[in-house]
């Protein structure tokens, strides 16, 4: 006969058997032996994680350990400049950029319409490392070139100029050369000097109040009328000037243009009320991000006085484009108060080849020879 399958007829009192969630080995040895391999199981998820989201992130190769310039310089990596096999006798023209949004991509396409010029006039292949990124002063241009220095570059072209305005909305008392009074820069400072980019700012170091690269509030844009960067602005311009020149590197220096109507306002600008141009996806950038209007417009003319100080100090070696003179004014070139159109972007690049151009094609001219 079959066995009854009535769960009535089921003993009443029969152990209930449960599951092992996990299955410890009985000895002590092999205890141990296993929670030791779960630990190195654990730590080889989290180096892995980590190494996975440097490489994500900021392109940090996955067996390279990331340091502190990968945090605040990514562009150094990402732009291929790091790796770079950069020789003075090669065949390859060298150029690299060095500013802020008015040269990066998704703001301005400068970079691939002066690749495209440079092939007019240039017989071979061509490398254009583009280190300009959002929000970056002439201190950035400087540390960035700093890093890259001993490579021999054919052109280095700056432009620089608009975004060190914003420095100087502080107090004269905390403002400093190097622009440590912001916190970036104190921070990049202070983690480069310790090491570790684990640091966290509150835990730093840092006996003042900082000022950050957002839009200054009205209490601290009041200072933006003492300017306070023209000398830390030519301080960077030269040293970059002086690295450049021992590696033999031309360098293009850029007065800024920018396009500020006495009647602009930033609603109007938001509003499309004023003479700028079009571009289809940009972004416009209220002049508050900068600090006062009057301030700024002071600012910018005193800095392209410097660039043309500096560039008049050696114009062997450098070559000087007067940007200001020849695109401010027109609003066409201009989406806001200092990002290009199309139309601005071409006109910056043909100011540029109408100096270098002759430069390229003379160099080579004794290339091929």
């Amino acid at each position: 006969m079959a066995a009854s399958t009535n769960p009535s007829e089921l003993p009443q009192n029969s152990p209930r058997v449960r599951a092992r969630v996990i299955f410890l080995p009985q000895s002590w040895k092999r205890k141990t032996l296993f929670v030791g391999i779960y630990l190195l199981f654990l730590m080889f998820l989290v180096w892995g994680g980590g190494r996975l989201f440097w490489k994500w992130k900021f392109g940090v190769p996955l067996t390279a350990k990331a340091d502190v310039w990968d945090y605040y310089f990514p562009e150094l990596r990402s732009s291929g400049v790091l790796d770079a096999d950069v020789r003075p006798d090669d065949d390859v023209l060298d150029v690299v950029l060095l500013g802020a949004s008015t040269l990066e991509k998704g703001w301005a396409n400068i970079d691939e319409l002066l690749l495209e010029a440079l092939k007019q006039e240039w017989g071979g292949p061509i490398r254009v490392f583009n280190l300009a990124v959002i929000a970056h002063t002439s201190r950035d241009s400087l540390l960035k070139f700093s890093r890259i220095a001993g490579k021999p570059f054919d052109v280095v072209l700056i432009y620089d100029g608009f975004n060190d305005c914003r420095m100087n909305n502080c107090p004269p008392e905390l403002f400093r050369e190097d622009y440590t009074h912001c916190s970036r820069y104190a921070s990049f400072e202070d983690r480069k000097r310790r090491g570790s980019i684990m640091r966290p700012l509150d835990t730093m170091n840092l006996t003042e109040p900082l000022i950050g690269l957002g839009s200054p509030d009205l209490e601290a844009a009041k200072f933006g009328v003492l300017l306070k960067t023209p000398e830390p602005f030519r301080q960077n311009l030269n040293r970059i000037l002086e690295l450049a020149r021992a590696q033999g590197s031309l360098v293009v220096l850029n007065t800024f243009a920018s396009h500020i109507p006495e009647d602009y306002t930033d609603e109007k600008l938001q509003r499309g009320e004023m003479d700028f141009g079009k571009k289809e996806g940009a972004q416009r950038c209220p002049l508050e991000m900068w600090g006062r209007k009057s301030d700024v417009v002071t600012c910018v003319r005193v800095h392209n006085e410097v660039i043309q100080q500096v560039a008049q100090q050696d114009p062997k070696t450098v070559l000087l484009i007067d940007q200001a003179a020849r695109l401010s004014g027109d609003g066409q070139n201009f989406i806001d108060v200092c990002h290009f159109t199309d139309q601005g972007c071409r006109n910056f690049v043909g100011h540029v080849m109408a100096k270098l151009g002759p430069w390229v094609k003379a160099r080579a001219a004794l290339k091929s020879h």
